[in-house]
């Protein structure tokens, strides 16, 4: 019979997880190491009621202040600073498990544990026992939930003050884990006394707490861990892994937590399969003493490759401070010699230059203060290493991190007088891990080794750019099936400094945690190239060799933190190649063609790319040979008409079973009128003589609004989207009367007015006898499916499967759900949106010029535009011009599919030049009331569709993405553009691929050709 049921009394996971018990899981609300020792029993006893609410029996309250019983059965602290205790019994190993109530969020108390005599006064307990703090208000170390100086809270888990809060404090052996309202807020392991009285804290007049349902379980243990050592041990015979541990520095120095992470290192000598020779000398990278070798640690060694710099001048610094209200940007001047005079300037954002006061630099140590406008006065310290600054700034109250980066020039004695790594040493180094050898790295060693770019690409290709976040944060795992992560649950909350990189090593790594934005008050999806993917902790194969990093270590009491520790040591293990782990692949992107003025794409059955050329000419790369063919070119407009000419074409999927026909959409050379026609494929090349027009849609002969995607939807049928061209213009290019502006105004009850409004007209997106502003479709023959939404309607073109679009440039058709994703090109004003739309079923009304993205223009409402359907994403000029496309929903299980990526979909900015992914479920659209002009403010809420979880997968550089194919074999095909209707030298067709296994590892060029330093910003 298993010995929880039998006593009948559940204990939580955690303590089944302490107990090393197998089987036992953990919920995904905090961090929670399970125990490799397997002699570890625990046998819950009867629970003792401490306080039930009717009396005080039992206690005895020693030092000023009271405790006093209320009528609700609780009982409020009264002065202080006292301690009231449990005088019947001391307790070994227990569950506390309490109710508290906080009358203002700054009120302090404490909840006391094991301090093994009876106090004649309060201190008797601070110095005995420990203390599991409340004070919503304190620091990391002394705020509710951390272990009073010893252990800071992973997080506040609080209920604000006013509401009942339960903690839940689990003893058993030396570790102490504290659960408040269900959250995991602390993991310690101590050194004091076994077995002692339990105590309540009353501790000043201003501090008013609750306390009711005071019990104790008290458990019966065998094998208790009385240190980290005993927790992680291995009982099991195992091969040595011989680890090198270099905590050398010659940038900045974690003066606490190096120390720390020397001494676990050396207390888990005893108990695990580890060896650690702990060395600052970098004299140890030699061949020959590396082979000593199973493992190289990085831990916290901010090494350099390059020699320091200590001429005296000038030194100017970009400097980032992360305040409450968000980023804040600046330069930083100083001059002067350290240890003598010092002067400087700062200047923040777009604020004046102002002079620093009260400057000073001693050694590396910089401190001035400043005023700043209606902040008042700013004082701040740091740390000057290297090229870094690191420290923080002190405004109205608030301390906020401050980081910097040297960009030019040099103060005398800032550097510190180092010996770099050489050339032979860097050579030992990538010669042991290609081999077949392992490294680990550590939080700082991301801080290392600037200019060494073979480090950079065996660590993941990022390195220190800034830390915004030096806080208790949310941490996701990623990848559940990975021995050093699954014991996290799906996240955990966790406190360190979390490292910003400046490339994002996701695309030739696998990650194994990372940061969840949503926990830094950051909302993931940007209209921007804003980061939003942040790894944590990732593993990679280089060489013949294997890579672990971590962003986790800055604390000291991180590096006692025993989840940390069981992430780190399984990290290790994998390192070091003595623990199965998938090491996963890269990111591999691949030019196709460059002979090609890409404007889109289509792939065929046999996965031959077709690309199309604004100019009408169609090219046709061969997947057998890798070759590029020119096999056709329609006649078209001059591209120098702006955005007329041969739009897209696609490929019959019968192509290669007796159809071998090829879909155009163009516009006529004479008429300028958009045609969608059909052609046959014949000796190698387009047959012009076998056209066969299948629908034709008007336009103008001038700029622009014209779409033009094709995609083949359900049953053979074809989709086309059309702009409205031009037809509701978005600028005052007529004359316009002030009395009609006025008139407008008036009419419309307005403060302002919209141009889109004031001119637009709705002959073409809100018209259903019109064919511009919508979504077409037609079966392959040019004939009208059945099927359409208004088939058979009089009065309306049933070619038309959805409308109220401007500019659809790029759409997609997803068939597992039969969805319709749509991406518009919006207006030039600054208040407007590009916008993103989702069709389930068609008939769908998208509302230009009605509406544009999150703004109701003017006079209209939801309920005035039949069949509206708001969009799920949307932006504005607020970051730059846009050109918002949609690629594909990837959905690709080849041979290269990118993990993790199913049912991502992906969208794409010409203008911006990001390409992004992001995920579709149901959410609540709000209007947008800023961007209003009326006097009577109305915001409009309902459900639709959103795009959530956007994150960045690449930032192209020369050219623009313009269309973008999803391949069977899992890798995504890209028409780059180059130029603006001529071609530019940089156009090309290139792919992204997922390729399992190593890196080359081997020179530079290696890294560029096989992409593992492009992509996007981390």
């Amino acid at each position: 019979m298993n010995v929880w049921t039998r006593f009948g009394i559940p204990l939580s996971a955690a303590v089944l997880l302490a107990s090393g018990c197998a089987g036992a899981t953990t919920g995904a609300t905090g961090i929670v190491g399970a125990n490799f020792a397997s002699d570890v029993s625990i046998r819950p006893g009867r629970a003792v009621v401490l306080f039930d609410g009717s009396s005080l029996e039992g206690w005895q309250h020693v030092g000023p202040g009271r405790f006093v019983l209320q009528p609700d059965g609780s009982m409020v602290t009264e002065g202080g600073m006292g301690l009231l205790y449990y005088t019947r019994r001391p307790f070994r190993d227990f569950v506390l498990e309490l109710d508290y109530k906080a009358e203002s969020e700054g009120a302090n108390s404490g909840i006391f544990v094991r301090f093994p005599e009876r106090p004649d006064d309060p201190w008797g307990a601070v110095r005995g026992g420990y203390e599991i703090q409340i004070d919503n208000l304190q620091d990391p170390l002394h705020m509710t939930g951390a272990i009073y100086s010893f252990a800071p809270a992973s997080r506040l888990a609080a209920r604000p003050a006013g509401e009942w809060n339960h903690y839940r404090i689990e003893v058993v052996g030396q570790r102490y884990q504290v659960y408040l309202t269900g959250q995991k807020v602390n993991d310690f392991f101590g050194t004091r006394g076994r077995e002692g009285y339990i105590g309540l804290q009353n501790h000043d007049p201003e501090s008013r707490v609750h306390f009711r349902n005071v019990r104790v379980t008290p458990l019966t243990t065998r094998g208790a861990p009385e240190n980290l050592a005993d927790f992680l041990a291995v009982r099991e015979q195992r091969e040595p892994i011989r680890v090198l541990m270099v905590t050398a520095t010659h940038g900045f120095r974690h003066e606490e937590s190096i120390p720390v992470a020397k001494a676990v290192m050396q207390e888990l000598e005893r108990t695990t399969e580890f060896t650690f020779e702990i060395t600052e000398d970098i004299n140890a990278f030699t061949p020959e003493n590396l082979a000593q070798y199973d493992l190289l640690f990085f831990a916290n060694s901010t090494l350099r490759a390059e020699g320091s710099d200590t001429e005296e001048g000038e030194a100017t610094y970009t400097i980032i401070a992360n305040t409450p209200e968000g980023q804040r940007k600046g330069e930083l001047v100083l001059s002067g010699t350290p240890g003598g005079e010092v002067t400087g300037t700062i200047t923040v954002e777009n604020d004046e230059e102002t002079e620093l006061e009260e400057v000073t630099l001693n050694g590396s140590d910089l401190a001035f203060a400043f005023t700043a406008g209606q902040t008042g006065r700013i004082q701040a310290r740091a740390k000057l290493e290297g090229e870094s600054l690191r420290g923080t700034v002190t405004m109205r109250g608030n301390e906020v991190p401050l980081t910097g980066t040297r960009t030019s020039g040099t103060l005398g004695g800032e550097d510190r007088n180092y010996t770099p790594v050489n050339e032979a040493q860097q050579q030992a180094i990538l010669d042991y891990v290609r081999s077949g050898k392992g490294v680990a790295v550590a939080h700082a060693g991301l801080d290392a080794f600037y200019g060494w770019d073979e480090y950079r690409e065996m660590v993941g290709g990022g390195l220190f750019e800034s830390y915004p976040w030096t806080q208790p944060v949310r941490i996701n795992v990623e990848d559940h099936s990975n021995p050093a992560v699954r014991h996290l649950g799906d996240n955990f909350w966790h406190r360190d400094e979390i490292y910003v990189l400046d490339q994002n090593p996701r695309w030739n790594s696998r990650v194994l945690l990372s940061l969840d934005m949503p926990s830094v008050g950051v909302l993931v999806g940007h209209p921007d190239a804003t980061r939003d993917d942040y790894p944590i902790s990732w593993i990679r194969p280089y060489g013949e060799g294997r890579v672990f990093a971590t962003k986790l270590g800055h604390f000291a009491d991180v590096w006692r933190n025993p989840a940390f520790l069981q992430h780190l040591l399984s990290g290790m293990r994998q390192a070091a190649g003595r623990a199965e782990a998938d090491f996963g692949g890269q990111r591999v992107k691949e030019t196709l063609a460059t002979d090609v003025w890409a404007t889109n794409l289509a792939i065929d059955a046999q996965h031959n790319v077709w690309i199309v050329e604004l100019t009408g000419k169609v090219h046709r790369w061969d997947a057998a040979t890798k070759q590029t063919e020119l096999v056709g070119k329609i006649p078209t407009t001059d591209p120098a008409q702006i955005e007329h000419g041969l739009y897209d074409v696609e490929i019959d999927p019968n192509f290669y079973n007796g159809e071998p026909y090829v879909y155009a959409y163009y516009a006529q050379r004479e008429t300028f009128i958009n045609t969608l026609s059909r052609f046959e494929f014949q000796d190698g090349k387009i047959d012009l003589s076998t056209e066969r027009v299948l629908l034709r849609v008007p336009t103008e002969p001038q700029c622009c609004h014209q779409a033009g995607d094709l995609e083949w939807g359900p049953e053979g049928t074809l989709f086309v989207s059309t702009g409205d061209t031009g037809q509701s213009g978005t600028k005052p290019d007529q004359e316009i009367s002030e009395e009609r502006i006025q008139e407008f105004v008036e009419r419309n009850d307005l403060k302002d007015y919209h141009w889109s409004r004031l001119v637009d007209v709705e002959r073409t997106s809100q018209n259903l006898q019109d064919l511009r502003g919508k979504i077409l479709r037609i079966n392959k023959d040019g004939s009208i499916p059945k099927d359409n939404p208004f088939y058979g309607k009089p009065g309306v073109r049933w070619e038309i499967y959805a409308y109220g679009l401007r500019n659809p440039y790029r759409f997609k058709y997803d068939a597992p759900t039969g969805r319709l994703y749509i991406a518009v090109v919006g207006p030039d004003e600054q208040t407007t949106y590009d916008w993103y739309n989702v069709a389930e079923r068609g008939g769908e009304n998208f509302g230009w010029p009605r509406s544009n993205g999150r703004l109701f223009y003017n006079e209209w409402t939801p309920q005035q535009t039949p069949g509206y359907v708001p969009p799920m994403w949307e932006y504005t000029y607020a970051a730059g011009s846009r050109s918002a496309t949609f690629g594909p929903i990837y959905r690709a299980e080849g041979a290269n599919a990118f993990p993790g990526m199913q049912g991502k979909a992906f969208v794409f900015d010409w203008s911006r030049k990001w390409i992004k992914y992001g995920d579709v479920v149901n959410g609540v659209f709000e209007s947008d009331t800023a961007g209003s002009v009326r006097n009577d403010e109305r915001q409009f809420r309902m459900g639709a569709k959103r795009l959530i979880n956007l994150r960045t997968f690449d930032v192209l550089e020369a050219t623009s993405p313009i269309g973008m194919e999803l391949g069977r074999d899992g890798c995504l095909y890209l028409a780059e553009f180059d130029g603006f209707w001529r071609a530019g030298p940089q156009s090309n067709l290139s792919r992204y691929c997922w390729v399992e296994g190593r890196a080359p590892a081997a020179t530079p060029a290696a890294t560029e050709a096989v992409g593992a330093r492009t992509g996007g910003s981390p």
